[in-house]
């Protein structure tokens, strides 16, 4: 999530995003559009910092404890 360019494109996305769920409802929503997977940083601070550069560029992350537990997650995903 360092590069710029990507960075460019999550912002605008979640912009554009959030600007038609405006038109349509008329209230001003933030939405979560993009999901990160990655595993829980070990300093809760580095967890905290991920967590808020990433929010307003419209990504939530989705934590797991180890990279092994990556199917079930993505399973669970795609099961809702």
């Amino acid at each position: 999530m360092t590069d710029p360019n990507i960075r460019r494109w999550l912002n605008w996305s979640s912009e554009k995003y959030i600007s038609e769920l405006h038109i349509k409802t008329r209230r001003n929503t933030l939405s979560l559009r993009h999901l990160w997977i990655n595993t829980i940083a070990k300093d809760q601070d580095e967890q905290l910092f991920m967590d808020v550069s990433l929010h307003h560029l419209g990504v939530k992350i989705g934590l797991i404890d180890n990279w092994k537990l990556l199917e079930p997650a993505l399973r669970n995903i795609m099961a809702t």
